[in-house]
């Protein structure tokens, strides 16, 4: 299995339970998904600006992307509904935790002028969600530059079983991620 999951089932979910003072072992707070996604504006004038877009998420995460369509017209942007807007990529399980492990320790410290999360991130429902706005600090880009030199920046989103901030800090510094004091 992956180390981050080993890491949480041994020790982060003891940890977890001492700073939560969760009695029944089935609620204590987990991380149930990642969302990657990544909008494209000049889509509307060139279809073919999307496949830059679809292969970088798809060679960051292992998995296939899906494309995003417009719910609703946008005028202001020459949007119709049904429009492509972007690409997206929801992991779970191994896959999660494979992304979450190279996320923290491979790309994050590669990011220029990091320092790390505020913890004003984390929503009221123990979330967070931040963008990335050079998506080539992933290692698996590095190699095909040439190809992924205009990348719009990515958005992801971690999405907790918490049910308040303090139970998502607490499931998010367990598996050590950065924020800052």
């Amino acid at each position: 299995m992956n180390r981050f999951y080993n890491h949480y089932n041994d020790i982060g979910l003891y940890d977890i339970c001492m700073k939560t003072n969760c009695t029944n072992t089935h609620k204590i707070p987990r991380i149930s998904k990642i969302i990657l996604n990544m909008g494209v504006k000049d889509v509307v004038s060139d279809k073919r600006r999307i496949l830059p877009a679809l292969l970088s998420l798809e060679m960051i995460t292992g998995q296939r992307a899906l494309i995003t369509k417009s719910r609703k017209p946008l005028m202001s942007l020459k949007i119709r509904k049904g429009m492509v807007t972007g690409c997206k990529v929801v992991l779970r399980k191994s896959l999660m935790y494979n992304f979450l492990d190279k996320f923290i320790t491979i790309t994050l410290p590669r990011i220029k002028n990091f320092d790390g999360f505020q913890r004003m991130l984390v929503t009221n429902n123990g979330n967070i969600s931040f963008r990335i706005k050079e998506p080539l600090s992933f290692f698996e880009l590095e190699y095909e530059y040439d190809k992924f030199r205009e990348l719009p920046p990515l958005d992801i989103t971690l999405v907790t079983t918490g049910v308040n901030r303090e139970e998502g800090l607490a499931v998010l510094s367990s598996f050590q991620f950065p924020f800052v004091k």
